[in-house]
C-alpha cells in the first residue's frame, strides 16, 4: 500500500496522511506560530497518527507563491511516502 504524507504552513503546520476513498483523513496540526517541525517532530506525529517514513523516503520540499487565503508570505509544501507503524495506523 504506497501512502503519502503532506504537511503545509496554512494558518500554522498542518500534516495529513492521503487515504484515497476516505473522507476523513488523520491530522496533526502545531500551533500557529510554530517554527517549521523537524524530522523528530514530524516522525513523532507521524507515529501518534500510526504511521512511519518508508524507509529510505525522504521529505520532498517545494516553495510557492501564496495566494490572499494563506496567512503566511511564503508556502512552503513538503511531501514524503509513508506506511502504517502497526500501532492503529493504515485504517
Amino acid at each position: 500500500m504506497h501512502l503519502t504524507a503532506q504537511m503545509s504552513n496554512r494558518a500554522g503546520w498542518h500534516l495529513f496522511v492521503v487515504l484515497m476513498g476516505e473522507t476523513r483523513w488523520p491530522s496533526y496540526d502545531w500551533p500557529v506560530g510554530s517554527p517549521i517541525p523537524t524530522q523528530a517532530e514530524r516522525d513523532q506525529a507521524l507515529a501518534d497518527l500510526g504511521y512511519e517514513v518508508e524507509p529510505g523516503a525522504d521529505w520532498s520540499w517545494v516553495e510557492g507563491e501564496p495566494d490572499e487565503c494563506w496567512d503566511t508570505s511564503v508556502l512552503l509544501m513538503a511531501t514524503a511516502a509513508v506506511r502504517p507503524n502497526g500501532s492503529g495506523g493504515g485504517r
